[in-house]
């Protein structure tokens, strides 16, 4: 198994700030372009309906609740988000798409920040550009749901889980813990995290144990806090090409000094002179890895420029803390996993649990003990487990069943990453390439069994038994093999200079992006059926009293541009196809008109049954309305 890196860097270099701000002034500068004022009136965008009508309820003090009835389905983070702006400019969906499109420029300045260290300021560039100018992440910029914000909360959560390792303490453990627990409320998938960072924790521990083992006096173990070498905040850890390196210094004749790029050997007044030669001395720096190799005494020293900076703070202190440091290793592996556990998994596990805690016993006391009619499914839970998605009292789903799922969504996953998100059913080329990425990511977690990689194939594996899908679950997905696939190159092209190796990682990353789906490719489909809702309900509210109480196939969207609950008939009629239902539901939820738009074949269907009970519509632009109280 190859040797483990860990995910730790130093201080940005002015360079990687430049970057940075300059990443964040062109994206901010671009939104008035990319940001459009409409509402994505579609089925894939129901979600968004449904955390703008929880968020009037919480503004209303209904509580987190649609139609009247508490809702479970999704946590509340994306809602509470929403609120304010609902309270004061209503459903304003340009002031929405801004508020969406504000986190999706974080979360590629998250990743920009992330993917520095593993590839180097040029490559993370363009990463975050890739993945900020693609078509469907600048949709679902542009809708109030939370897959963008999750992204951000995501990535913004490894970046803290970085900054924690970097000095571990109980204060770093308890804001990661609570970094995660916020993420959760936003997209559940985020606790998948913390088996994620447990299991790196603990194959790190187990690999720099194993290393430690074997050192001789003076060893310095790779990738572990126990032998990090720490003149102040930055640290340095030293390894040879097995896993850990016999530093012999006296204390007043070596020294190493660093920068943003290269390693140099230095020596004092004293004097330890290196002499590269083609027989004794080595120095090569392509700005990723340093090698200094020795081979009349068999000593290397090697940095991998993604987590290791040694800095040069005078001979005789850098002596002590390697000294220091190698006591550290002998010291730190003889602690018991018990200890371990306590000092660096227990805030981990615990307190995310602690943050969502109130949301599930709330749910818990609150879910549905019969089938639902205003939504599709009770819970994920028993739309994950129950043949009826919509009835927790439904039989229970068989094994077989759930992993017959997984052909069908491997396909729209592959599908999805090969192309950039732009379709769920792309030819087998495309697939392939999918499955290429995936592959290479697969490659970097093998290699270093970072929590990321981890993440990235726990949250693939439960989208591949999932009971639904949607373009917008591969998010995560396309992102992270994206960064996955990148490293893994960028570590075989590793014997190439710096600069061409990063030219041609971002011109395939820019080739990708301009063969890729495009920000404004469907804005006219959005435009025309923005312009068609509101037509309809402008028309619609000088028709329907203010005190009277609608329905329509689907009430989402509509309750939106009508600025009022809207029941679903659709739901509960697809189950039963039975008119002695649809006219109990119209009884049950007292409506005095029923909407029937856009006229779909959902519409067709409902159309004779309500013509057969309430007599002839009223034409309403693109809709129909039915008086159900004549």
């Amino acid at each position: 198994m190859a040797q483990q890196a860990s995910d730790r860097s130093g201080p940005w270099t002015a360079r990687t700030w430049a970057a940075f701000v300059v990443l964040g002034v062109l994206m901010v500068g671009a939104l008035p372009w990319l940001v459009n004022p409409w509402h994505p009136a579609m089925p894939g965008a129901r979600d968004a309906a449904m955390y703008l009508a929880c968020a009037k309820s919480l503004v209303a003090g209904e509580g987190y609740s649609y139609l009247g009835e508490p809702f479970v389905i999704r946590p509340p983070g994306m809602s509470v988000l929403l609120a304010p702006l609902v309270a004061t400019r209503g459903f304003d969906f340009a002031a929405v798409n801004v508020l969406v499109s504000l986190f999706g420029v974080a979360a590629a300045l998250a990743l920009f920040a992330w993917s520095v260290p593993r590839v180097g300021e040029w490559v993370a560039a363009a990463l975050a550009l890739t993945v900020w100018w693609n078509g469907l992440f600048q949709e679902f910029c542009n809708r109030a749901m939370a897959d963008v914000p999750g992204l951000a909360a995501l990535l913004g959560c490894l970046l803290v889980a970085r900054w924690a390792a970097r000095e571990p303490s109980w204060r770093r453990e308890l804001v990661l813990g609570l970094a995660i627990g916020a993420s959760a409320s936003l997209r559940t998938a985020a606790l998948l995290l913390v088996p994620a960072l447990v299991l790196e924790r603990a194959v790190e521990r187990l690999r720099a144990r194993s290393a430690s083992a074997s050192c001789e006096h003076g060893a310095v173990a790779t990738g572990c806090e126990y032998g990090a070498v720490a003149p102040g905040r930055e640290r340095a850890a030293l390894a040879n090409d097995s896993q850990c390196t016999a530093l012999a210094t006296d204390g007043q004749r070596t020294a190493l000094a660093t920068d943003s790029e290269r390693i140099a050997p230095a020596n004092d007044s004293k004097g330890l002179a290196l002499e590269t030669d083609s027989e004794r001395t080595a120095l090569a720096n392509d700005g990723e890895r340093a090698a200094l190799e020795m081979d009349s005494k068999g000593i290397a020293l090697e940095t991998d420029g993604e987590r290791t900076a040694i800095t040069n703070v005078g001979p005789a202190r850098f002596a002590s803390a390697a000294t220091d440091g190698a006591r550290c290793v002998a010291a730190g592996y003889r602690e018991p996993w018990l200890a371990f556990a306590r000092r660096r998994l227990a805030w981990l596990v615990l307190v995310p649990l602690l943050v969502i805690a109130p949301w599930s016993v709330r749910d818990a006391r609150v879910a549905p003990s019969e089938q639902v009619e205003q939504t599709r499914i009770a819970s994920y839970s028993v739309g994950m487990w129950r043949e009826d998605p919509s009835d927790p009292g439904s039989p229970r789903v068989s094994a077989s069943e759930v992993l017959a799922r997984v052909p069908e969504r491997s396909r729209q996953i592959l599908s999805l990453v090969g192309t950039a998100l732009a379709s769920d059913d792309a030819p087998t080329g495309s697939r392939a390439f999918g499955a290429l990425l995936l592959a290479l990511a697969a490659v970097a977690w093998w290699r270093r069994w970072r929590a990321a990689e981890l993440y990235l194939f726990g949250y693939t594996a439960t989208i591949a038994i999932y009971f639904g899908f949607h373009e917008r679950l591969a998010l995560p997905i396309w992102v992270l093999a994206l960064v996955g696939a990148v490293d893994a190159l960028s570590e075989f092209a590793a014997r190439l200079p710096e600069f061409a190796r990063s030219l041609a990682l971002a011109a395939g990353l820019a080739t990708l992006a301009a063969s890729g789906p495009q920000p404004r490719d469907r804005w006219p489909q959005f435009e025309a059926q923005d312009g068609r809702y509101r037509r309809l309900c402008a028309a619609l509210a000088e028709r329907i009293p203010v005190d009277a109480r609608v329905g329509a196939p689907f009430g989402w969207h509509l309750s939106l541009y009508l600025d009022r609950p809207v029941w679903s008939l659709r739901p509960a009629w697809s189950r039963t196809r039975d008119a002695a239902k649809l006219v109990e539901l119209v009884a049950k939820h007292r409506l005095d008109y029923i909407v029937l738009a856009p006229f779909d074949g959902v519409s067709q269907e409902l159309y004779p049954q309500l013509v057969a009970r309430f007599g002839d519509p009223e034409r309403v632009e693109s809709g129909l309305l039915f008086r159900t109280a004549r």
